[in-house]
């Protein structure tokens, strides 16, 4: 529950869904009252969203204040970290409150100077004689100065005693506990790296790099189809995803020489490239973004992009064009039958290549959300390339 101060009174309420799903730049739930306005009015303009303001004629609905918290997670005694979460909506200038423990007192507070990442360095110490405790951290942020509404939200940390309570006294599970404390560190670090158009990466790798980033969100649980007000990663998760869907390319296939790649028979397959750059990694690029967008396991899940030439689609439906893609791209003559290289349908084949579209090929049939099948002359193809490129004397590659 979300303690929520507007016009002086206090209200007990869930945090408001901000979800955009028709992409019309105004959350879900401000679209039926604009329509109800509409009505009412006679008002035909259509509403502008600007900075949270929504705009409808003479009426003026301003986007609720939303306040996010990062994960929770785990942590050693007497380690200083940062926490953190965001706002949106409501009436820049932000201030902020933390109260570290939930004691009712303010350890923290200010004004907010990255909406996108309001944090402080702390350090939680257990009491003497204790050695694991449950610390609840509590963000609250006002909008208009500090004078307007204020919405919170928290985040339990796990406080442990490196080395002396139970779940950490053995060196594996020391071991374990830091890997799950680095993964936090690193999706942080990613979170803050985002560029504004929903990718990760530079120049002409910025397609394979942000399926990269978005999979390694996915592998922990972060989905696009998540609630967006309870995982703080989820719609940055899916606006990597919609960057992916921008820059995907519908492309005439057909049968090949050892079957038929086309296993929904529409004659087209999808490939990824970042457009406007020459760059033949469409191979890199497609069996990555493959993985991610399987790896979403929201199969029923509509692309919303104007710009992509899937807009409309499943995701269900493009994961099964891009593998019929891949299929189709797969080598069929020379020493590099049966592998895949930077472009399509080669003579030539090499790994660093060849694992993207297997791997894709792999979570597209594999995961059950999507079990989309890799037909069977694919695999036997792929097998003669790993036949190719064994070493007989020792089963080594190469």
């Amino acid at each position: 529950m979300l303690l929520v101060f507007a016009f002086g009174m206090a209200f007990a309420q869930e945090k408001p869904d901000l979800t955009d799903n028709d992409g019309n730049g105004i959350p879900d739930i401000y679209d039926k009252i604009l329509r109800d306005i509409s009505n009412k009015t006679g008002q035909q303009d259509a509403a502008v969203a600007t900075k949270g303001v929504i705009t409808t004629g003479a009426v003026v609905i301003q986007a609720a204040l939303g306040v996010n918290v990062m994960p929770d997670q785990e942590r050693w005694s007497g380690e200083s970290f940062p926490v953190w979460g965001n706002v949106k909506g409501g009436t820049s200038p932000y201030t902020y409150e933390w109260d570290i423990d939930s004691d009712g007192v303010v350890d923290y507070s200010g004004a907010v100077t990255d909406p996108r990442y309001i944090t402080v360095t702390h350090a939680f110490s257990l009491p003497v004689g204790i050695t694991r405790k449950i610390y609840t951290a509590t963000l609250k942020v006002t909008d208009n100065n500090g004078l307007g509404v204020s919405d919170t939200d928290f985040v339990e940390v796990d406080v442990i005693d490196r080395g002396n309570d139970p779940v950490a006294d053995e060196p594996v599970e020391i071991r374990d506990l830091e890997v799950n404390m680095a993964i936090q560190d690193g999706l942080r670090w990613l979170y803050r790296r985002q560029q504004g158009n929903g990718s990760w990466g530079p120049g002409r790798d910025v397609v394979g790099v942000t399926a990269e980033v978005v999979l390694a969100y996915e592998v922990q649980s972060h989905f696009p189809a998540n609630d967006w007000n309870r995982d703080i990663y989820a719609e940055y998760v899916q606006a990597g995803l919609d960057f992916l869907f921008a820059n995907a390319q519908i492309v005439p296939i057909g049968v090949q020489p050892y079957g038929n790649p086309d296993t929904d028979g529409d004659g087209n397959g999808v490939r990824f490239g970042f457009k406007g750059v020459n760059y033949p990694g469409e191979m890199y690029d497609t069996g990555l973004a493959l993985q991610a967008i399987a790896g979403s396991l929201a199969p029923n899940r509509i692309v919303n992009v104007a710009v992509s030439p899937v807009n409309g689609w499943t995701y269900k439906n493009v994961v099964r064009d891009t593998a019929d893609y891949c299929n189709w791209a797969q080598n069929e003559a020379g020493n590099g039958r049966g592998g895949w290289v930077y472009w399509a349908n080669s003579d030539y084949s090499d790994n660093s290549n060849t694992q993207w579209p297997t791997l894709g090929l792999e979570a597209a049939e594999g995961i059950g959300a999507f079990s989309i099948p890799t037909p069977l002359f694919v695999k036997n193809e792929l097998n003669i390339w790993v036949g190719y490129i064994q070493n007989a004397a020792n089963g080594a590659s190469g």
